[in-house]
């Protein structure tokens, strides 16, 4: 497949791949592969799509139902890349990514361009046979529409991305693919903010992620990839094999994994980590939505991590009870204080010792108040998520997900919390996810139902934040993971479809960059989003950004 080709995801067409030499005629009255297989959603002419060398361009021909590129309705002729998904009648069409030449192979003709989309490779089946690939193939399907990636595997660091356009740094996302020792990290440079031309490198982790596509819980959770301060360690959790990987970070954004990663999580199913100092933090979940983990308790465990990224347990677990569900752990402002979050409906407060030992503070563990609610009105279940802290005073945000709204409490240094303030968004559901800005001005709310993003003010009265701006993000997709860019003018946003009822199959799977104004309100960048080069029921989740250095 190269990159002037098509690939029929979904519709009458599935599985047909469509060259396109010169022009594309897309409709009713088009012959040969313009009929998509006599889709009868098509207009009669619907779309049409051209190549100029390797630049293939698309315009909508005033169709009824119109055309849209990575869920984003077009109205002037636009530009596509190896990996755009395409949305056009019943159908959904994916741009193919082109191969490199190998060594003696014609060279391009004059002034051709080299195809925007590289990556360097190891086989994964021999690490001893290395094969470079300039292409990350995004679109290659099975007859039953069932979309595949043939993705660039990179092991050991010994085969780094080289090459290709400048960067600013490397967006880290975990595929979370569940089959064993298939789980990876995939690794997108940036360069003002664009994923654009795209380039993309995966890393094993050698272990297996979880799966969820009910909205049982399983992949509720926040902090499953993070980085030391320095940046130069990256941990992620593997869900569904009970271990954590680390991976050295090099001045490119390369990873090699740290001597005997993964390393045991000290518990069942670790789905959030959190660093303070050189103690690892990780919450295990007990659920992966793979084995039947009814029986087994959830628990919070500390590692000491080693100046090589070892991680050795230093003996301090917290055993919870079955079916608590821990969605996240985070460290506040000083390292000294650990709060974790659970679907029980519970929210942890745990002291941190020098030696690594977590000690429940005074007060904790904490419910909802029953003042939040409405007198004879607390719904069922109902749970704390999206553990945030403001910079510059004691006091932690979280979302209440199926409340529809977003609490401040105040913290002292034993831990103890007050309630102060709730707000909601009415254009918003599920507050599931959020960041707070460096400078402690704005808060922003990942609102999982309704696919938009809640920009809050903060610095008029951080107890009582006040809605600014509500975001919406086209190409469907559930709002998961949320991180600012380490300049402040950037974020980024992963929308993975990770509840079947809320998001149709081919929708989500989602990298989104939006531009942060002045006020903190913000502005999708046209290059934005990107398509991840996930398998179609994968739940692709977490989200580590690090500059080049």
């Amino acid at each position: 497949m190269d990159a002037h080709a098509l690939v029929v995801l979904l519709g009458p067409a599935a599985g047909m791949q469509i060259e396109v030499e010169d022009e594309l005629l897309i409709g009713r009255l088009a012959s040969g592969p313009g009929l998509l297989g006599r889709d009868a959603e098509l207009s009669r002419r619907h779309a049409l799509v051209r190549r100029s060398g390797s630049q293939l361009t698309i315009v909508d021909l005033g169709s009824t139902n119109g055309t849209r590129v990575n869920g984003r309705p077009i109205s002037q002729p636009t530009e596509l890349y190896p990996g755009d998904r395409v949305e056009l009648g019943a159908s959904l069409l994916e741009v193919c990514g082109m191969p490199q030449a190998e060594p003696g192979a014609r060279p391009l003709a004059a002034g051709q361009n080299v195809p925007p989309f590289s990556a360097r490779v190891a086989d994964r089946r021999d690490a001893s046979v290395k094969r470079p690939i300039s292409q990350i193939i995004l679109a290659a399907v099975a007859v039953a529409a069932v979309a595949t990636a043939a993705i660039a595997f990179a092991t050991g660091g010994s085969d780094r991305p080289t090459g290709g356009a400048p960067f600013d740094g490397t967006v880290y996302i975990e595929t979370n693919v569940d089959k064993p020792d298939q789980n990876s990290i995939l690794a997108l440079r940036y360069q003002s903010g664009s994923f654009r031309p795209l380039q993309i490198t995966e890393y094993p982790t050698g272990g297996s992620g979880s799966h969820d596509l009910s909205d049982r819980g399983v992949l509720d959770a926040d902090g499953e990839v993070i980085t030391n301060p320095a940046d130069t360690l990256l941990f992620a959790v593997n869900q569904g094999s009970d271990s954590i990987a680390v991976f050295h970070i090099a001045g490119d954004g390369s990873l090699t994994p740290v001597s005997g990663s993964p390393f045991p999580s000290g518990g069942t199913a670790p789905a959030s980590l959190a660093l303070s100092g050189s103690i690892l933090i990780v919450a295990n979940k007990a659920l992966d939505g793979v084995r039947d983990l009814t029986h087994v308790q959830p628990d919070y465990a500390t590692f000491r991590v080693a100046s090589d990224g070892s991680l050795t347990p230093t003996g301090s677990t917290i055993l919870q009870p079955r079916g608590s569900a821990p969605i996240q752990v985070d460290v506040a402002p000083g390292g000294r204080l650990v709060f974790a979050s659970e679907e029980s409906g519970l929210l942890l407060v745990l002291r941190l010792t020098s030696s690594g030992q977590l000690i429940q503070a005074p007060g904790s563990p904490y419910l909802l108040p029953n003042s939040l609610f409405a007198p004879h009105r607390r719904p069922h279940p109902v749970w704390p998520a999206g553990l945030s802290f403001n910079p510059d005073a004691h006091i932690l945000y979280s979302g209440v997900p199926n409340y529809g709204t977003i609490v401040a409490y105040d913290y002292d240094s034993s831990g103890r919390l007050t309630l102060d303030g709730e707000e909601r968004d009415p254009n918003a559901f599920l507050p599931c996810w959020s960041v707070v800005s460096a400078d402690g001005r704005n808060l922003y709310f990942a609102n999982a139902a309704t696919d938009n993003i809640s920009v809050w003010d903060i610095a008029a009265d951080p107890r009582h934040p006040h809605l600014l701006q509500t975001v919406a993000l086209p190409g469907g997709g559930n709002p998961w993971n949320l991180r600012l860019d380490p300049t402040g003018r950037f974020l980024y946003i992963l929308t993975p479809r990770e509840v079947a009822a809320l998001v149709p199959a081919g929708q989500g799977q989602l990298l989104h960059s939006l531009r942060i104004g002045r006020n903190g309100t913000l502005r999708e960048l046209p290059s934005s989003p990107v398509t991840l080069p996930v398998t179609r029921n994968t739940n692709p989740f977490g989200l580590a950004i690090v500059p080049r250095r």
